[in-house]
């Protein structure tokens, strides 16, 4: 499931390619899967699972988790956020908190749960991130 999160990063946020090509990735000599495989062994990156949701129109499960980033690297894995992929336009938070880190806060994350179009499972690990933001 880590590795499916890694290439979720890249395609959404970095906007990547969907096309790995053929046969397995090589996700030791990928230099963002390795990045954050050192973050997340150090402590710099923590994955949290919140547990599981099922959209009540079409029965996909989907497991809810959280990833936390350390200012520092999250800076340097995502200097290079996109505003738009394959997929839809990238929701950012507006609060700056220093050398380009953003934090997305509580307000910005009900506000996204209540009023935007969002999958239920997305709203539903918005809401139990902001609970357990403490703990995160």
């Amino acid at each position: 499931m880590w590795r499916c999160a890694v290439r979720e990063y890249a395609e959404e946020f970095l906007g990547g390619s969907e096309d790995y090509g053929s046969g397995p990735i090589d996700y030791e000599s990928w230099p963002f899967a390795a990045d954050l495989a050192r973050g997340l062994s150090e402590g710099q990156v923590r994955a949290d699972a919140l547990g599981f949701g099922v959209d009540p129109l079409t029965l996909a499960t989907d497991l809810i988790v959280t990833v936390s980033f350390d200012a520092p690297i999250f800076d340097r894995l995502f200097a290079r956020l996109v505003d738009t992929n394959s997929e839809g336009k990238l929701v950012r938070a507006q609060a700056t908190l220093g050398a380009g880190s953003r934090q997305f806060r509580l307000s910005q994350a009900q506000h996204c749960a209540l009023h935007q179009p969002i999958q239920a499972a997305g709203a539903a690990a918005l809401a139990l991130a902001s609970r357990g933001r403490g703990a995160l």
